[in-house]
């Protein structure tokens, strides 16, 4: 989902795009394992990943402390209007898990930690049917891991921009 249409800014402005948004998202993309939720709240990047077929939230969140998420209540009203657009009332219910995951040493590097978690969960972890178990890494990351996603998605931006950088 597009941080930007889900973010604590867009929650308070226009709360039913953001629901109607959410739910469309769901709809359209109920064939994939994950939906990878990047999202910002009180100055702090967190990685929510939805897996619709076992109605679960997995909450990457490198500063992992007790947090009150904001969406977390609509993205359950999201979730029950798409299953009931479905035609289907049983399991209405989100299970959100915190995940275990790489903790990030100073308080700047959240961005690049959930850049990382989608590569990681994108490239190793795709057809994983728990990611409780399958992703189980709690050490930071290292200064060359952190690198190679910057390099990745600069080299995707490049390739795949629209914008001539050379006027």
């Amino acid at each position: 989902m597009c941080p930007e249409m889900i973010s604590e800014t867009m929650l308070y402005s226009d709360i039913n795009r953001v629901l109607l948004y959410m739910s469309q998202s769901m709809a359209t993309l109920s064939s994939k394992s994950f939906i990878l939720c990047p999202y910002f709240e009180k100055r702090h990047w967190i990685l929510l990943v939805i897996f619709l077929a076992k109605s679960q939230v997995y909450i990457f969140d490198s500063m992992q402390k007790k947090r009150n998420l904001m969406i977390k209540n609509q993205l359950n009203l999201a979730f029950r209007t798409y299953k009931a657009q479905n035609g289907k009332s049983k399991g209405t219910k989100l299970n959100w898990i915190a995940a275990q995951c790489p903790q990030q040493p100073g308080s700047l590097e959240c961005g690049y930690y959930v850049m990382r978690f989608m590569y990681d969960i994108f490239t190793k972890h795709r057809d994983s049917q728990d990611l409780t178990t399958d992703y189980s890494r709690t050490e930071p990351f290292s200064f060359e891991e952190i690198n190679e996603v910057k390099e990745f998605w600069a080299d995707y931006f490049l390739t795949n921009s629209d914008v001539n950088l050379a006027s």
